[in-house]
């Protein structure tokens, strides 16, 4: 009878283990949404910010307004206010973000480093998780300059 109930135990337990998965084979993927509205259709695609500019910006303080102006002769601004500025490893780096008003949903994160060496570099981007466009900080031959890109060459889902 001992026997009986420990063979019946096992040949159970062996049911349930062939009858368990450990993971789901067929796992959503996210697959990305390259219909999303323009935010930046109306801007050029690049704006040239000068390092005067950037500094200005990385030292408005939290509640502010911030204003952008193009420095390459193009008409326009984009304007902001400071939600969020920090001050870190003895002033090393340095970021700013601004919730910019003119469009919905739009952030400027912008960042300083100065690096060991001495020399300061930026970073930042202008970004809206619901559109399907971008601005990124990139330093090129004629100084810092924000850089028209599409959403999902930066960001994968």
């Amino acid at each position: 009878m001992k026997n009986q109930s420990l063979l019946v135990l096992s040949l159970l337990m062996l049911f349930v283990s062939f009858q368990v998965q450990a993971q789901d084979p067929t796992v959503p993927l996210n697959e990305p949404n390259y219909n999303k509205p323009r935010l930046f259709n109306a801007l050029p695609e690049r704006i040239v910010i000068g390092s005067e500019k950037l500094l200005q910006l990385i030292a408005t303080p939290s509640g502010e307004s911030a204003k952008i102006t193009y420095d390459n002769g193009q008409p326009g601004e984009i304007d902001g206010e400071v939600v969020s500025q920090v001050s870190k490893y003895n002033q090393t780096l340095q970021s700013v973000v601004i919730r910019c008003t003119g469009f919905d949903g739009a952030r400027l994160t912008l960042s300083k480093i100065i690096l060991p060496d001495g020399t300061t570099t930026y970073t930042g981007r202008i970004i809206s998780l619901q559109h399907g466009d971008l601005y990124q900080l990139n330093l090129e031959d004629t100084g810092w300059v924000l850089v028209k890109r599409n959403f999902y060459d930066l960001i994968n889902e």
